[in-house]
C-alpha cells in the first residue's frame, strides 16, 4: 500500500491522506492524487449524522503513469 496521496475534496485541498474532516450531508467529490499513479476519483453521499470511512488503495485502483524509458 502506498504511504500517501494528496486529497481534494469538493475541488478544495484537504492535505495529505489520511484525512479527517468533517462534511455537510449530500454529496461530495474526493480526488486523491500520487505522482505514480492517475488521479482517482471518489463520489460518496453523506447523510445527517453518518461517519463514513473512505478506504482506498492506490495501487490496487489507479491506473500507474507511463514510466519514462
Amino acid at each position: 500500500m502506498l504511504p500517501w496521496a494528496e486529497v481534494a475534496i469538493d475541488g478544495t485541498p484537504a492535505g495529505t491522506a489520511p484525512v479527517t474532516k468533517r462534511l455537510a450531508p449530500g454529496a461530495h467529490t474526493i480526488r486523491l492524487t500520487h505522482t505514480d499513479y492517475k488521479p482517482l476519483i471518489r463520489k460518496v453521499e453523506i447523510r445527517s449524522g453518518e461517519t463514513i470511512r473512505l478506504t482506498v488503495n492506490m495501487k490496487d485502483e489507479a491506473f500507474p503513469l507511463a514510466t519514462k524509458p
